[in-house]
């Protein structure tokens, strides 16, 4: 199941396409691969949003330090989350 958003309203869709985003790290910078990504969000576990940008598949991660968790929003609505460690 995914969640989409669509006129404001979530909808659940029980076997959606197969589109899988991949997250992941390479030096300072988070990619997300595989999705266009319309937002992607970085939030700490205590939900504190820590970095945002919209319209890119790459985020700058220098100054993070812990248990992060990533969610991607692509264009088409479909929310792709990770959680990932950041050294």
């Amino acid at each position: 199941c995914v969640s989409v958003m669509e006129n404001g309203e979530a909808k659940v869709i029980a076997n959606p396409e197969e589109v899988k985003a991949s997250i992941y790290i390479v030096g300072n910078t988070l990619f997300v691969d595989g999705v266009e990504a319309k937002a992607v969000g970085i939030y700490s576990m205590s939900g504190a949003m820590v970095r945002m940008v919209n319209n890119a598949n790459e985020v700058e991660v220098d100054g993070l330090n812990g248990i992060y968790v990533v969610v991607a929003v692509d264009t088409n609505g479909v929310t792709h989350t990770k959680k990932l460690v950041i050294r």
